[in-house]
């Protein structure tokens, strides 16, 4: 044993992006980074004890000061609970909750590839393979946070312990997840793991789950054209459905467009995915996330974009690349591992060329709309740094944990320049 560092091979104190602290036994969350220390809970109580002698012997002079006095008392209480008088004000009720989070399990709690070889020839029988990898798949319910609607998409049992492979866009912007094993099966609480936005990928756990039915994986690699391939999710609440096709491109281009409200975190209107896999099945609302399998049953993709046109699915090798530095809590440009930093807003890059993230949509009772930023303003820089697009303030954001405390600078409709402080809440998936 090494007396100075504890056991060999032990996990280290903190994880790599240091949002987590090993206690011995398990990953907990770690205090945020720079978040301001409390007050003396002491100091607090002299001053609420000397406010309690003053009051009364004031009199007259008590009548006309007392409000200030007890703002004062009221200042103080809030210190001795470790609160910090702020300019902001407190987030409505319903924006306390946050979605579950789950420690990052390392890379090798991401499986490798179970089966390999050429897929098979001939007719596939689609219904029939849908009900064969119905167990290994989940329904995803994603409640989200700034909409009186539900998001639903699917997911790809990795572990029988619980380790489920999704879209990112099945879980933007939610605050709750739950995950139904086969449509009809058990329900669990489905904790986020992290994300990886340019792939498209996330990463759940699902909580005090055991002994379920994993799927297959195969290698993307090996997916050649005209391969019959099958896709399964769910496009309604009772049992996966699947839809069949052939496969006529291996690495192609597809261009996805986002409504200007469209929830979640700042990204370009039209976001562009390279190397997918390109096939003939026209998949369903409701299947994003789900597996693309071949003709063996083996998941060789993730679905990602389809509906009335062909589908276009990340290749399973790379989505498993993408899991894995999200387990192992690798934090990069593109990757979050837990919850967000958010500010409370949408924001989409000039079409214009000019330079900003342009706001589009504003939350209520949130950071950004404490700071009186308005639709139609252009964030400029964040902490001093230039910001020349709105997947530049996602980044930026990204680089933070809920509870830093930031400078956010921009430009208003007549071109006034403004700047204020502000501290980032717990934001939703991504």
């Amino acid at each position: 044993m090494d007396q100075e560092h504890g056991p060999r091979g032990a996990a280290p104190q903190h994880s790599p992006d240091r949002r987590w602290w090993w206690n011995g036994q398990q990953w907990v969350p770690a205090a945020p980074l720079g978040a301001p220390r409390r007050r003396s809970g002491w100091a607090a109580m002299a001053w609420i004890a000397l406010l309690l002698v003053v009051l009364p012997a004031t009199g007259a002079v008590g009548a006309a000061a007392g409000p200030h006095l007890f703002g004062a008392a009221g200042a103080a209480i809030s210190a001795a609970r470790g609160m910090l008088p702020t300019d902001e004000p407190a987030p409505a009720p319903g924006d306390q909750q946050q979605i579950d989070i789950a420690a990052p399990p390392g890379a090798q709690a991401v499986p490798a590839v179970t089966a390999a070889g050429l897929a098979p020839p001939g007719p596939v029988d689609v219904a029939a393979m849908g009900n064969r990898l119905a167990a290994a798949t989940v329904l995803i319910d994603a409640q989200l946070r700034h909409h009186n609607y539900d998001s639903a998409g699917t997911g790809i049992v990795l572990t029988a312990a619980g380790l489920v492979l999704t879209d990112e866009h099945v879980i933007n912007d939610a605050e709750s997840v739950t995950a139904q094993v086969g449509g009809t099966g058990q329900t669990y609480q489905a904790a986020l793991i992290g994300v990886n936005v340019a792939e498209d990928v996330a990463l759940l756990q699902l909580e005090k789950a055991s002994g379920l039915a994993t799927a297959p994986l195969g290698r993307s690699a090996g997916v050649t054209l005209g391969d019959r391939l099958v896709v399964i999710g769910y496009p309604n609440d009772t049992a996966p459905a699947s839809v069949g096709g052939r496969v006529v491109g291996l690495s192609e281009s597809v261009d996805v467009t986002d409504n200007a409200d469209e929830v979640g975190t700042s990204v370009d209107p039209k976001v562009t995915y390279t190397g997918m896999l390109h096939s003939t099945a026209h998949s369903l609302s409701g299947q994003s996330g789900g597996p693309v399998v071949d003709s063996a049953g083996r998941v060789v993709g993730m679905d990602q974009v389809g509906g009335d046109s062909d589908d276009y699915d990340i290749p399973i090798d790379r989505a498993l690349a993408a899991a894995r530095e999200i387990a192992a809590g690798r934090t990069g440009v593109d990757v979050v591992i837990g919850a967000p930093a958010d500010l409370g807003l949408v924001a989409r890059t000039s079409s214009s060329g000019a330079a900003g993230a342009r706001v589009v949509t504003i939350y209520s009772g949130t950071p950004a709309q404490s700071i009186g930023l308005r639709i139609g303003d252009v964030i400029t820089a964040i902490d001093g740094a230039p910001i020349a697009s709105a997947v530049e303030l996602r980044q930026a954001l990204g680089r933070h944990r809920p509870g830093d405390r930031i400078s956010v600078r921009w430009t208003d409709a007549r071109g006034g320049d403004h700047t204020a402080r502000v501290t980032l809440v717990t934001g939703s998936a991504a």
